[in-house]
């Protein structure tokens, strides 16, 4: 890739660049995204909303939401805006195309203490798993995570 040197500058400017479709994505759904924690649960609200559109537009089978364009897109800006959440008020990360662990071609974010997260997937499973994952939950595990892990601001 063209940009592989620099992949986290590279991928934190998309990130900074994606924010505001995720507010208006917010907006479009009647909650007002503040990069708070509280607001992460906004974001489950968005996904129950999207689930619902795909429904009733048909689609129903999870390799064809998974595939879906938008589906996609909004995984990507509401990824991005869990990533700006956990940095704004918690910790700083490093975008990487490699998973550290499987070593796989794998958008996700390392954190000093090694803890990674993998923010468009949790989005795509808040969409195929409506009523068993929480983006929320997710979350929360995650700030715990980093704590205990000794993870740096």
């Amino acid at each position: 890739m063209f940009f592989k040197k620099d992949f986290n500058k590279f991928a934190h400017k998309l990130q900074k660049t994606m924010l505001p479709h995720a507010e208006e994505l917010g907006k479009g759904n009647g909650v007002t995204l503040d990069y708070s924690d509280a607001s992460i649960k906004d974001l489950d609200k968005i996904c129950l909303n999207v689930v619902a559109e795909l429904h009733a537009m048909g689609i129903h089978s999870p390799i064809d939401i998974e595939k879906d364009d938008g589906v996609q897109g909004i995984a990507h800006s509401l990824g991005f805006y869990i990533v700006e959440c956990l940095e704004r008020g918690h910790y700083k990360g490093t975008w990487t195309d490699i998973d550290p662990v499987s070593k796989e071609n794998v958008w996700c974010i390392v954190f000093r203490n090694g803890y990674v997260i993998y923010p468009f997937d949790w989005v795509i499973k808040r969409i195929l798993d409506p009523k068993g994952y929480s983006l929320g939950t997710a979350y929360a595990k995650t700030i715990a995570s980093l704590e205990e892990g000794g993870a740096r601001r």
